[in-house]
This record gives C-alpha cells, structure tokens and sequence, in this order.
C-alpha cells in the first residue's frame, strides 16, 4: 500500500469539516419575514376589532388654575362651547402715596394672551368684564368647577372689542367704567379701610367674571392666569411740578377660588348624559364617530372583544409587537384654527369608565405620549402611533373582562383647552380609515409534516 502524503490529507479535511458546519447552521430569523424552519412563523393580523365609544364626564375641577379659557365656539360637531373665568384679586403690597392734586385718568383691565386658541382668532371679539354680586365660596372637596357659577352685578363694568393676535401675546386691554374707577382711585389715595388688607378688600370687591358677546361664536382664546399678567389696574397723573402719568395695578389673586366655567350645549349630538356624571355613549348614538376633548370632558374609550379569539387553534408562543393607530375622522380637523391635540396619551380602564393607571412606554418608566403624524401633501395618512405590547399581551393571556382597555386623552400635563380628535367608527369607513390594532405573533405550526 503506497503511503498517505500528509500534504494532500489536510486541505480535504478542512474541505470536508467546513461543509459539515454549514450543513449544521440554520440561517438567522430577520424580523419582518418568515423564518425557514417550518415549525415557527411570524403572523400579521391588523383585522381585530377595535370597539370605540365616548365617555363624558359632566363635571371636572378647574380651581386653582394658572390659565384661561375665553370665548365661545360653534363646533359643527359638538355644539356650542363657552369658556368664562371667574377670579379674585389681590390688594397692592403697599398704597402709593396719591398727592391730593392727583387727577384719576380711566379704569382698564390688562390681560394678556398665551399662544393658544381654537377657532377663527381673526375675527374681532367683545370682551366684557362683570362684577361678581356675592363672595365666592367652594363647592364639593373645597373645590370649583367647569359647572359652577357665581351670580355678576346687573350692570356690567364695561367691554371692548378687540382683535387678538394669541401667538405674539400682545396685551389686551379692556376699558372699564369711569365711576368704578374714580371710586377705586379715591379710596387709593385716601388710603381707606377696604384696601387696608386681602380680606377687607375681597368683601369691597368680590371678584371678576370675564364674557364675551352672545353673538361672538368664532373661536376661544387662552389667557395667562398670574398675578403678573392680569391685573385690574387704576391709570391717574400728577400735575407737580408737572404731569406724570402713573397707575396702581390690582393682580390676580392666585388661590382655589380661580377658576374657569366651560359649559357645552350639545344639543343634536347625541351626546346625552345620564346624570351621573360618567355616561358611555356608543359610537352608534353619534353618527359613527367618537370624541375626545379634555377641556368638555370627553374621552375615548376603546376596548378589544374578540382579542382572544385569535388564539384559537394556534399554539400561540408569544406577541412580538402591538401597535394602536388611531387616525383623526376624515377632514374633521385644520391645522391653525381647529387642529388636533399636540399629544395624547392613554389610561387603563374597565366597566368602571375609570381611570386605573397611565399606559407606559416600552421600558416602563415614563407615560406613553403620542404626538400627531400629519400627511401634510394629501392630506389623508394623518394618525397617531402608540406601542402596546406589554399591555395587548397582558390582555391576551389574562382572564380580564371584554370591557378592559384604554381610555384616550390629552396630554396629563397639558393646560386645559378645547382641541379635540374625532375618530371614525362606522362598518361603512374605509379600511384605512379606521382606528387599527396591529399584531405581530410568533406562532407554532403544528400540522407541518
């Protein structure tokens, strides 16, 4: 037998060894395909069922707030809003020292705009100003609410009409009556007994209310609410040795008696409260459509009945992802005079209606935000994107009742205002047009030969 040459045994074992190793390596799974092995798969279902309906909340507390909201606005869908604050304020730190020649100019009332409205802010509004008739007191849990209301003098103190540009924040000023002027200026200069603390002063001057005319139905304005950007202030000049103008400001008087009345006449919405004071309304009730808008105290709730029928004859292994795309009603919304809330968010909820704790992000430390994605070319791919796939799968492998899911709202941190979303509900809407739960889900196939 002639020998084996070493030389020659060595590359046709290396050959031979590398062919093996490949015959023994499965080719990594890419997410987004199907893997090779035939017992696993990755599944796509975008056809679960989202149920939609509208919970309203009659009454909310709005004491102690550092912001406004004036105006009224028709919404096409929802009625009739109208917005009035009612707050208090506060007596000087200390009296100016008025000389007797001093000569009382005119009474205004200086406030000054943030950078939100909804509605036309091109046209032209009359702001009024009234004097509350009697104290203010709290209501339920010594607080006050978008219903509460406190009675105003007859006569009102005086309006303006103005136009209000909100993003430049000009200041507004409303010119008030001569004779309420004259009689704040002479009790400053004589240094009367009313101004001489808080408490004597609120029992000279109970408050103020703001309004706007009946007929004034464009758009709501936000006004700042601190001491430093609204202030009843009593304009006057001295004549010695020569005249110079001066005023005295009234601030607002920052505490829980603040507040802002929001009241909305949905009549012809089918938005009907049962009185007490949580109502779900099925999409059905309201012509296919649902409603959130945190400043009238609407919400989303959606739920997912048949979530668990998907898991009927699959050897379910895990859910790889879940996305919530809610897509704005088709032309419900325009950027600029009724856009769509900045960001929402979402709780966790039951039968109840109740809030039972902010859905969180992927790691679990922060709350869940979505901001709007806007197909400004079409204007038709307009949604937001929230990830649930802690939450889904937990739905998906408890015995929870048909009724847990999510409610839909504005941002937690977010001043109150009446931007709103209306989604779309009916069997008649197009596919992409709905409200869309999608699932990804590692199965098993059992029936592979």
């Amino acid at each position: 037998m002639a020998p084996i040459r070493l030389q020659a045994f060595i590359p046709c074992m290396i050959l031979g060894l590398s062919l093996w190793l490949l015959s023994c390596t499965r080719k990594d799974i890419e997410f987004g395909t199907t893997p090779d092995n035939p017992y696993t798969s990755i599944e796509y279902i975008d056809s679960t069922t989202v149920q939609l309906s509208t919970v309203m909340t009659d009454s909310f507390s709005t004491s102690g707030t550092s912001y406004f909201l004036l105006g009224r606005y028709r919404d096409a869908y929802l009625g009739l809003i109208k917005a009035r604050p009612f707050f208090q304020l506060a007596v000087p730190a200390s009296l100016p020292e008025i000389p007797s020649s001093a000569i009382f100019d005119s009474l205004t009332l200086v406030l000054r705009p943030n950078d939100y409205y909804y509605g036309d802010s091109t046209r032209s509004i009359t702001i009024r100003a009234d004097e509350l008739s009697r104290p203010m007191t709290l209501s339920y849990n010594n607080k006050l609410y978008n219903t509460s209301d406190v009675p105003v003098k007859a006569v009102s103190l005086g309006s303006s009409t103005v136009r209000i540009n909100p993003v430049q924040m000009d200041s507004v000023v409303v010119r008030l009556q001569d004779a309420k002027g004259m009689e704040l200026f002479t009790k400053l200069r004589d240094h009367a007994t009313e101004l001489s603390s808080q408490e004597n002063f609120l029992g000279y001057l109970y408050g103020l209310a703001l309004d706007v005319s009946a007929t004034d139905e464009s758009f709501v304005v936000g006004l700042n609410a601190v001491q430093s950007t609204l202030s009843l202030r009593v304009h006057y000049h001295t004549t010695v040795p020569y005249p110079s103008p001066a005023y005295v400001d009234f601030g607002l008087l920052n505490n829980t008696y603040t507040f802002n009345q929001i009241i909305a006449d949905r009549s012809g919405t089918g938005l009907v409260s049962t009185g007490n004071n949580l109502t779900e309304i099925a999409a059905s009730l309201t012509g296919g459509r649902v409603f959130e808008q945190a400043g009238t105290g609407l919400t989303i709730k959606m739920t997912f009945p048949y979530l668990k029928n998907l898991l009927a004859g699959k050897s379910y292994v895990r859910l790889a992802k879940a996305e919530l795309i809610v897509r704005p009603y088709p032309q419900s919304f325009v950027q600029g005079t009724s856009s769509l809330p900045n960001q929402l968010y979402m709780t966790q909820t039951d039968a109840s209606n109740l809030s039972s704790g902010s859905v969180l992000d992927s790691i679990g430390s922060d709350i869940l935000y979505a901001d709007p994605m806007l197909d400004l070319v079409y204007g038709e791919n307009n949604y937001y994107r929230f990830n649930v796939t802690a939450y889904i799968s937990e739905l998906l492998t408890s015995a929870g009742s048909q009724d847990n899911g999510f409610m839909l709202m504005h941002n937690a941190s977010a001043p109150l205002n009446i931007s709103r979303l209306i989604v779309g509900a009916g069997s008649s809407l197009p596919d992409a047009q709905r409200c869309r739960l999608r699932l990804t889900l590692i199965t098993v196939n059992t029936s592979t030969n």
